[in-house]
C-alpha cells in the first residue's frame, strides 16, 4: 500500500493542480462530441460545468446489453440506476449507461468506447443481440458470426419461456425483448 501511495504522490507532484481538472474537462467534451454521433443515443446531464461523467441510453438497446458488449471490447462502464432510482423512475428511465473519465484516461479510450457503442447498436439493429439473460445464465458469447451455433439454444430458451414476455418469436429467429 505504501509503495502505491508513494507512486501516486510522485505522479501527482509532477502535475499542476489545474492540469487534472483541465484534462478531465477536455475528455468530457471529447466524449460528448463523439457519442453524439451515434444515432439514438441520448446523453443525460449536459450542464456546462459538470464532472467528467457521461450518462446515456441508446434507443432500442438495453443498457445491460451495451455494458456486456463494451466489456467484451475491454471498455469498462457502469449500467443500472446508479443510486438514483427514484429520479429515474420519475422520468421514466429504467436504467442507463455511465462512462466516467479521470486524469489517467486517454482520448483513445473514448474512441474505443464509441467504436464499441457503434458495434452494440449495429448488432441490435440486425436482431442479433440476445439480452444479458442468455450471457449469464447459459455462458454463451453472442456475436453475429456465431449466430448459427447458438440458434438451437435460442429456440430452447423460447420454448421454456414462451409467454413470459422476455422473448418474442420472429419468423426464423429469436430476438430478446429489452424487458430485463
Amino acid at each position: 500500500g505504501a509503495v502505491c501511495v508513494g507512486g501516486a504522490l510522485r505522479y501527482r507532484g509532477r502535475r499542476d493542480a489545474g492540469d487534472g481538472a483541465r484534462l478531465e474537462h477536455e475528455l468530457l467534451v471529447y466524449a460528448t462530441e463523439r457519442l453524439q454521433r451515434i444515432d439514438g443515443l441520448r446523453i443525460y446531464g449536459t450542464q456546462p460545468d459538470k464532472c467528467s461523467i457521461v450518462s446515456f441510453t441508446v434507443e432500442g438497446t438495453h443498457p445491460y446489453d451495451i455494458g456486456m458488449i463494451l466489456d467484451k471490447t475491454g471498455v469498462a462502464v457502469r449500467t443500472g440506476t446508479h443510486c438514483a432510482e427514484p429520479v429515474m423512475t420519475h422520468y421514466g428511465i429504467t436504467s442507463m449507461v455511465r462512462a466516467s473519465f479521470a486524469l489517467y484516461n486517454e482520448f483513445s479510450e473514448i474512441d474505443r468506447l464509441e467504436a464499441g457503442l457503434q458495434r452494440a447498436v449495429a448488432l441490435d439493429e440486425r436482431g442479433v443481440l440476445v439480452s444479458v439473460f442468455c450471457e449469464y445464465i447459459f455462458k454463451v458469447e453472442i456475436y453475429a458470426e456465431k449466430l448459427f451455433f447458438v440458434k438451437y439454444i435460442y429456440d430452447v430458451i423460447y420454448e421454456i419461456f414462451a409467454g413470459s414476455g422476455i422473448f418474442k418469436k420472429l419468423p426464423g429467429e429469436l430476438v430478446a425483448e429489452n424487458t430485463l
